[in-house]
């Protein structure tokens, strides 16, 4: 009978690290995304706590300034993250960073779900979790309203620094709402008179430098909006129909991604990136395994 931890079989270690592993949605801060569609494995990208607090700030500052609004939403953010506490959010993260660091094994279950958004030094944990040509990695914004905004601010700062876990990704997806539209496309809401436009940086193309395609993703049916952290599928795409879309000053698909290619140029042109991706609309759904929590099909078109 074996008399400490160590002496178990590799495999029963194994499981044992994979059940302490916490749920990467139960971590405020991280950022969430899916590989190749599957979303019964969500990973996330853990960025430094400081660099991402000033994130929000910053989107919530350039908000101001510009529209004037002497807005509660710091009070909303402080209750939710602590931004005056450093330590809250990092007891938060502390069972990932436990792992990371007590020994061999647990550190790789952990990295197979989890990466700190530094280079590693070690070269087998440089390999990225998707097939850069292949796969289409979907960051799932979160449903609330302020982490929403500081992830999308963060994906698009300028950084003096390469972001790794970024840099090598070619195909891209958003779930479509007023954060996402609004920070592809600012200079169009604001020009129209729009209210609430998040203001991000002009580095999205400097943080994707191989950035080929970007999917925006249209969800009449909150498929991916209600209870993704709970449903296990796939995520199945549809052409939409050239139809007004509510939420992007009534555009068409085809309008929307006429004007987020325009806003992309324009970052080329002032040298904020080599060349603007491909971008497309397409309505989502999701193909539901059948031993998730509905068991069914969350499909507009089904």
């Amino acid at each position: 009978m074996p008399k400490t931890f160590s002496d178990l079989p590799k495999e029963l270690q194994l499981l044992v690290w994979k059940h302490a592993l916490p749920d990467p949605h139960e971590i405020e801060g991280a950022i969430i995304l899916f590989v190749d569609f599957d979303l019964s494995q969500p990973r996330a990208i853990l960025p430094q706590i400081t660099e991402y607090k000033d994130a929000y700030h910053r989107a919530t500052t350039r908000y101001n300034e510009v529209h004037h609004d002497d807005s509660e939403e710091e009070e909303e953010a402080e209750s939710l993250w602590g931004f005056n506490n450093t330590h809250l959010m990092a007891n938060r993260r502390s069972p990932v960073m436990n792992l990371l660091q007590a020994c061999r094994a647990s550190r790789t279950v952990a990295l197979a779900v989890f990466r700190l958004d530094l280079a590693s030094s070690i070269p087998e944990e440089q390999i990225p979790w998707w097939s850069p040509a292949d796969d289409m990695v979907y960051f799932a914004q979160p449903d609330n309203y302020i982490e929403n905004r500081a992830m999308l601010y963060w994906l698009s700062q300028r950084r003096e620094v390469e972001q790794s876990n970024l840099s090598s990704l070619q195909h891209i997806a958003f779930r479509f709402d007023h954060n996402i539209s609004t920070a592809l496309d600012p200079t169009s809401f604001a020009d129209a008179g729009y209210d609430n436009v998040l203001y991000t940086e002009d580095g999205w193309l400097l943080n994707f430098p191989n950035l080929q395609s970007l999917s925006i993703f249209i969800d009449p049916v909150m498929a991916l909006k209600d209870g993704v952290g709970e449903r296990k599928g796939k995520i199945i795409l549809h052409e939409p129909e050239d139809v007004k879309v509510h939420g992007h000053r009534g555009l068409k698909p085809s309008q929307i991604e006429e004007s987020i290619t325009l806003n992309f140029e324009s970052l080329v042109k002032r040298g904020r990136g080599k060349e603007a991706p491909l971008v497309e609309c397409f309505v989502v759904g999701v193909k539901v395994e059948e031993d998730s929590t509905d068991g069914r099909m969350r499909d507009p078109y089904q």
